[in-house]
C-alpha cells in the first residue's frame, strides 16, 4: 500500500511524529502538498485512486484534508476534483487528475483571506472520436469542505502538457503563477504570470528558464523575499 504521509513537530524539530491523513474510499494516495491558512489551519493535497502500485489505477482524482491541530489529526478527505475510468483499462473516457498543488492566501489585506485554491493538470482523453487535452484547472475553498466548480486557470498551448503549478500571494497584492510548459522530453521550460483581478485574468508568460532543457520546478516553489 502506497498513501501520502506527514510528520508534524511540536518543539521545534527535535522530535517528529508522522501522521497518514486518510484516504478512505481510496486505496492510493501520493505527490503530496502542504498549506496553512492565516489562522493556522493546515491543508494536506493529494492525488488518489482505487488500486494504486499495480492496478489499473481507477478514478485518478484530487483530494483534501484538513487538521486544526498544525498536522497531528486530520479530518476524512474531501474530493475535490473527480477522476474517470482507468489508465490501464479500455474505457471511453479517461480524466486522470495529476500534479496538484494548494495554496492558502494568508496575505492580510486580501479581501479573500483564508481562502484556499487548488491547481491540478486535468489529463483528459475520449477515444471516440479522439480527443485529448490538458488544461490546468483550479477550484477554492473557504472552509476546505465545500469546494467550487474548477475552472480553466491554464490552457495547454505546449505540444505535449502545462503541470505543476505554483501560486503566490504577492505584497503587492497580485497573485503570481509559475508552472511547467513542455514541449518534448527534451525541452520543459518554466513560465511566470501574475494576474491583478484575483486570477480571472493573467499577464502573457515570461519563461524564467534561460537555456532550452527539460527544467522541472515542484509544489510551492515561488518565494516572495523581504526586499
Amino acid at each position: 500500500r502506497v498513501i501520502s504521509t506527514a510528520s508534524a513537530s511540536a518543539d521545534g524539530g527535535l522530535t517528529w511524529r508522522q501522521v497518514s491523513p486518510p484516504v478512505a474510499p481510496y486505496q492510493f494516495s501520493g505527490d503530496p502538498a502542504l498549506a496553512f491558512d492565516a489562522d493556522g489551519r493546515l491543508y494536506f493535497a493529494s492525488i488518489a485512486d482505487h488500486e494504486g502500485p499495480g492496478g489499473p489505477f481507477t478514478a485518478p482524482s484530487v483530494i483534501v484534508a484538513t487538521s486544526d491541530d498544525g498536522g497531528l489529526t486530520w479530518s476524512r478527505p474531501v474530493t475535490v476534483a473527480p477522476g474517470q475510468g482507468a489508465v490501464a483499462g479500455r474505457a471511453p473516457n479517461l480524466v486522470f487528475q495529476d500534479k496538484e498543488y494548494v495554496a492558502a492566501d494568508a496575505f492580510a489585506a486580501s479581501p479573500f483571506r483564508n481562502r484556499v485554491y487548488v491547481s491540478w493538470t486535468s489529463f483528459q482523453e475520449r477515444r471516440v472520436p479522439p480527443v485529448s487535452r490538458s488544461p490546468i484547472l483550479v477550484s477554492w475553498s473557504d472552509d476546505g469542505r465545500t469546494w467550487s466548480r474548477p475552472s480553466t486557470l491554464v490552457e495547454n498551448a505546449a505540444k505535449m502538457n502545462v503541470m505543476s503549478v505554483s501560486l503566490l500571494r504577492l505584497q503587492s497584492g497580485e497573485i503570481a503563477l509559475a508552472y511547467m510548459f513542455k514541449d518534448s522530453q527534451a525541452d520543459c521550460s518554466i513560465l511566470f504570470r501574475t494576474s491583478g483581478d484575483e486570477a480571472r485574468t493573467f499577464s502573457e508568460p515570461t519563461k524564467i528558464t534561460p537555456t532550452r532543457s527539460f527544467w522541472v520546478h515542484n509544489n510551492d516553489r515561488l518565494v516572495q523575499l523581504r526586499s
